[in-house]
């Protein structure tokens, strides 16, 4: 059989080479109509979502194609500049708040105690270093590692959650070479001008599902203390200007989010989201409550329609008290550093708009407190005291009393006050925290068990938590620096003569003073040490229930049996052995770390435990060593057996995570 000519066969070759060629463009056409579609179609559902908003089309070219391509600015000039010379160097910094030769009075009392508490304080560090290692060896690209299985978690959105908020203990113990590891692999790893266009440039699936979507929504809160307050607190000990700007980096974000609601309710609040978008700042939609929460908060709807009680709460748009609150010392030292007022703007104007509605939403309280939740959009708070009625569906236990929800906006009213004292004086914050505290003090949830222990109860009058804890510190802070002519200058100081009288009339007011202070303080830590020196373990519940009104003892909550190797107690010990140097919380301190040695230690860390009314605990293998254990539980802890020089507490003041930061000048 004669073959086919060779001109014949590239002839047919070249006809089915071009129809394929036209298949395949026929395909890529219709790829690309396809493509177009769901552009238009997606920008037309943008331009819809966005109208929502309130967003002008200027503000989303400037986050999405201008600012992720923005160099940070240098703050290098800006510091040189610092005429008051606020920010210093390493060695200057060491020498006059970690290193600070003693008096000859505090010497030989140091020579007789403090070589044993040396020792201990090395205990600490050591077990610092053990979980911190290993969360560097295996997850240091991770917010948290779980100390029994060795697994790597991601809570926080993945930013390295850990590494940052350890920054400041490594600096204090004295981890100098760790420590400038951990800030370049800040520098060079971590990037929040994160953008869609940056995101599809730097294509990984994994981590685009991720950040995107698992753990695009964080809490504004949480990063704030954490993250802001962690690199700030790194930066103002060490003044390396790269952590400014990386913190600046994330507030901006976080700015962009205040300024949004601004544009959108046109009002001068600025009050938070509970949750932001890190690549979608302007997005407010998360919900504040959890799955368990938030079905307690749509059955509480429910039984308001029921009973007609007017109930004004949305259970996608609130948020809580604490989280509205506590920007105060990071936003203040970010302005006060950077030259930048607009950060100290948002926290005052938060603060302004609690105090212009501090009388209206706690006229009729039965506690004269704020309840915890606020309605992120409109700003208004929602009266606890008008819905007693539902009590009975956990409504009391989410209206908060000074526990969780609130326990930060308190804290920060003081330590606000502190930070700034210096340099300006805020009569606001001192007068909303003089006037909740007292209330606090009179009203029926600060309940007295005996002559020498006291508790907080949340507003049921039947729970009390581990974390209101940290009240017994926050007073034995107060007495440090109280100044009784603070209460009279401060309690009414914004009222007319006529309107003081009326007030006195209506509400009961016992002059604060410093011996008040302090014997409150030291009542409420020995029932807090308890919680510990009374449970068979050596460990403390997270809640605790009152057996009765007029009781004196507590029992552990049988739902609320676990411990989370949480900091409230040891910091309420490291402030009163500063201010009394009382032995006995140095024993109290140095027995609850043994316990959580014993039973919290795994082979990767230390790890939350379950069923603490036992004398051998079971770890919770389904949790993660927090964050909040090496920048706060074992930092109080090493600091409770340091002499005072380091990290002298006239001149320092910790956040609520525990990070220190220097008083203004």
């Amino acid at each position: 059989m004669e073959s086919e000519p060779f001109s014949k066969r590239c002839h047919r070759w070249c006809l089915d080479l071009r129809v394929k060629l036209w298949s395949i463009l026929r395909l890529w056409t219709r790829l690309l109509k396809l493509l177009v579609a769901v552009f238009v179609l997606g920008t037309i559902v943008t331009a819809i979502y966005v109208s929502s908003f309130w967003i002008s089309y200027e503000q989303l070219l400037d986050f999405y194609l201008i600012h992720p391509f923005q160099s940070t600015p240098n703050f290098s000039e800006v510091l040189k500049n610092d005429d008051q010379l606020f920010v210093i160097s390493r060695e200057d910094y060491q020498k006059h708040y970690l290193f600070v030769s003693n008096d000859n009075k505090e010497k030989e009392r140091e020579s007789k105690e403090q070589d044993q508490a040396q020792e201990q304080a090395e205990e600490i560090r050591k077990a610092f270093e053990f979980a911190y290692t290993h969360y560097v060896n295996r997850c240091i690209e991770y917010d948290e590692i779980n100390a029994w299985t060795g697994e790597c978690v991601n809570n926080m959105g993945g930013h390295s959650l850990t590494l940052i908020d350890s920054l400041s203990t490594l600096y204090v113990m004295n981890f100098s070479k760790e420590f400038e590891q951990a800030v370049d692999y800040i520098i060079d790893k971590i990037d929040w001008s994160f953008s869609p266009l940056r995101a599809m440039a730097q294509w990984d699936k994994h981590k685009f599902v991720d950040r995107f979507i698992d753990n695009g929504f964080v809490s504004m809160f949480e990063m704030n203390i954490r993250y802001i307050g962690g690199l700030l607190s790194a930066f103002d000990m060490s003044g390396d200007v790269r952590l400014l700007q990386k913190a600046y980096q994330l507030i901006q974000l976080f700015e962009y989010n205040h300024r949004w609601y601004y544009s959108k309710h046109n009002q001068f609040t600025f009050i938070p989201a509970k949750s932001i978008h890190l690549s979608f700042p302007f997005l407010r939609s998360k919900p504040f409550f959890t799955k368990q929460q938030q079905e307690i908060c749509r059955l509480l709807q429910k039984s308001a329609r029921y009973m007609s009680v007017p109930l004004d709460i949305s259970c996608d748009s609130v948020n809580s008290l604490a989280s509205m609150g506590s920007y105060q010392m990071e936003y203040s030292y970010m302005s006060h550093v950077t030259k930048k007022d607009t950060y100290k703007e948002i926290v005052d104007n938060i603060r302004d708009h609690i105090f212009a509605n501090y009388e209206e939403w706690t006229k009729g309280d039965r506690y004269h407190l704020l309840s915890g939740i606020i309605n992120a959009n409109s700003g208004e708070m929602w009266k606890t005291h008008e819905h007693e009625k539902l009590h009975h569906i956990n409504a009391g236990r989410i209206g908060f009393g000074i526990g969780s929800g609130a326990d930060s906006f308190y804290e920060y009213l003081w330590k606000g006050y502190l930070q700034r004292k210096n340099k300006y004086s805020d009569d606001k914050l001192t007068w909303l925290y003089t006037q909740s505290m007292s209330s606090l003090l009179q009203s029926e949830l600060w309940h007295v068990m005996s002559q020498s222990q006291s508790v907080i109860l949340e507003r049921d009058l039947e729970h009390t938590q581990h974390l209101t804890c940290f009240v017994g510190g926050l007073m034995a802070l107060t007495a440090m620096e109280w100044n009784n002519t603070l209460w009279s200058n401060v309690t009414y100081w914004h009222m007319t003569p006529k309107q003081r009288v009326e007030k006195q009339s209506q509400w009961k007011t016992t002059p604060l003073t410093k011996d008040i202070w302090l014997k409150q303080a030291e009542a409420y830590a020995m029932t807090c040490a308890n919680f510990y020196l009374k449970s068979p373990s050596g460990l403390s519940a997270h809640e605790f229930l009152l057996a009765s009104h007029s009781s004196s003892s507590l029992k552990i909550d049988s739902k609320q049996n676990f411990y989370m190797l949480t900091p409230e107690v040891v910091e309420t010990l490291f402030y009163l052995w500063r201010y009394t140097h009382d032995p006995k919380y140095r024993h109290f301190g140095w027995a609850i770390f043994k316990s959580i040695v014993k039973h919290c230690k795994t082979h990767f860390g230390f790890n939350p435990v379950r069923d603490v009314h036992l004398a051998h605990p079971q770890v919770m293998s389904n949790r993660s060593m927090p964050s909040f254990f090496l920048s706060e539980t074992l930092k109080y802890l090493y600091l409770l057996f340091l002499p005072d020089h380091v990290l002298p507490l006239d001149r320092i003041v910790f956040t609520t995570e525990g990070h220190p930061l220097r008083r203004f000048k």
